[in-house]
């Protein structure tokens, strides 16, 4: 390959989707562990890292983008005293980075990151953080406390969002238009998602 790895492309790209498959979407080392596998001397295996590092933020920054009807839909929700917030694996300032991308950081109320848990989902840490963070919202605008059940968590994994929502015991909602890593889990939402807008339907019942 162009950037001394000599390798198939195919079964590097699947070597990439393994590592995201068993440490997580937000893992930071995944080309460190895919370059592992190959007999590299230190200066070919650096090389090759950060060929695979800037390809990848080349195609991020021009790929990435909020999905159709997101903004409004949350603006809908916001003027109806609704708290928006967010649970992400990310790091803060990846987390922050994508939101600024999309032209959606203005939006949420608060954004929960792995560095407020230091642990990922499906651990129970985030989303108690999160219930706690909109309850100190709610009663600083003088709303409702929020039961678990009163919180619809949407997220494209089954496995690390709907099961972690659904055993913190908030109703979920699987995004199926987003990137679902696994097709067959038993993990069952509350509801499925065709589209971002869907969410208003759901919460006037």
């Amino acid at each position: 390959m162009k950037h001394g790895l000599n390798a198939d492309p195919k079964k590097v790209y699947k070597q990439i989707f393994d590592v995201y498959d068993s440490k997580g979407i937000e893992y930071q080392k995944t080309f460190a562990d895919v370059l592992s596998t190959y007999n590299l001397t230190p200066n070919d295996f650096e090389r090759a890292q950060q060929a695979g590092i800037q390809a990848y933020l080349k195609t991020k920054f021009t790929a990435l983008k909020a999905y159709p009807g997101v903004r409004q839909t949350i603006l809908n929700l916001k003027k109806k005293g609704i708290i928006v917030g967010v649970v992400s694996d990310a790091p803060r300032n990846k987390a922050w980075q994508r939101l600024v991308l999309t032209d959606l950081d203005d939006l949420f109320d608060f954004v929960i990151t792995h560095h407020d848990s230091g642990k990922l989902k499906p651990d129970p840490l985030p989303f108690q953080l999160f219930l706690k963070e909109a309850n100190r919202l709610a009663w600083h605008r003088g709303q409702s406390e929020l039961k678990p059940q009163d919180v619809l968590f949407v997220g494209d994994n089954p496995e690390r969002d709907t099961k972690g929502a659904k055993d913190a015991g908030f109703k979920t909602a699987l995004a199926e238009y987003g990137w679902v890593l696994e097709k067959s889990s038993k993990v069952i939402p509350d509801y499925f998602l065709k589209r971002f807008t869907e969410i208003e339907r759901i919460i006037n019942g």
